[in-house]
């Protein structure tokens, strides 16, 4: 979990910070001020809770975040409607788990292959050894418990 909020923290920094360059000579305080007020907001889509949760709270003022669920969704079966897909087409990000717990993800990102929209598969950054590790560490804390 770590490091899932460490590599959230990086991708949401990454993107924020992503200015063009630009020459600071020709600016004036009235230039600045009205650059600050014109501040990108990122629209990022998320699959599970939490996700939308720690990248609301990461995020801030800088990023819009929905679930693409619905309440009381089943995110193993969902599947995205039409209206759906058209939101994701128009965001910047999507942030689901990965791992192959989220089943409509292969077919949404043909579907958006064209369009502006950024899978980022958050498991991904999780290596398999560190997974299993920290599944044999759970299954002895609860043999310790007993």
């Amino acid at each position: 979990m770590k490091k899932f909020s460490i590599f959230l923290i990086l991708i949401l920094l990454l993107a924020a910070c992503n200015q063009p360059a630009t020459d600071d000579s020709d600016k004036d305080s009235s230039n600045l001020e009205n650059e600050s007020s014109d501040e990108t907001v990122l629209d990022i889509y998320t699959t599970a809770y939490p996700l939308a949760y720690f990248t609301e709270r990461i995020g801030g003022e800088r990023v819009n975040v929905e679930s693409i669920y619905p309440p009381g969704a089943n995110e193993h079966t969902f599947e995205p409607t039409q209206q759906d897909m058209m939101a994701l087409a128009e965001a910047d990000f999507l942030f689901y788990i990965g791992l192959g717990l989220e089943g409509f993800i292969d077919s949404a990102k043909n579907s958006l292959s064209g369009e502006n929209v950024e899978f980022v598969a958050l498991a991904d950054t999780i290596s398999e050894e560190e997974l299993v590790e920290e599944e044999v560490g759970e299954e002895n804390h609860e043999e310790e418990v007993n």
